[in-house]
C-alpha cells in the first residue's frame, strides 16, 4: 500500500474536504481522485510518496548506516 506524507505550512488550512495537520501520512485511497487534485493544487502543502518511518524500519536504516560506516 502506498502512503504519501502530507506537509502543510498553514495547519488547519482545509483542502479535499479535510483540515490538515502541518504533517501526516495518508494512503492513496484516503482521499478520492477529486480531493486528491485539490490537495496537491495548494501552494501551502507539499506531498510526498514514501513509505511510513516505522521503529522496525528506523532501527535497520540505522543498522546500515553503522555496517557502511565500518567499512
Amino acid at each position: 500500500m502506498s502512503h504519501y506524507i502530507i506537509i502543510n505550512r498553514r495547519p488547519g488550512l482545509i483542502r479535499g474536504g479535510v483540515a490538515h495537520k502541518a504533517v501526516a501520512s495518508h494512503t492513496l485511497d484516503g482521499f478520492s481522485q477529486d480531493q486528491w487534485a485539490d490537495i496537491v493544487r495548494e501552494p501551502a502543502i507539499t506531498v510526498v510518496a514514501g513509505s511510513l518511518v516505522t521503529p522496525e524500519t528506523l532501527a535497520g536504516q540505522f543498522a546500515a548506516i553503522k555496517k557502511l560506516a565500518k567499512a
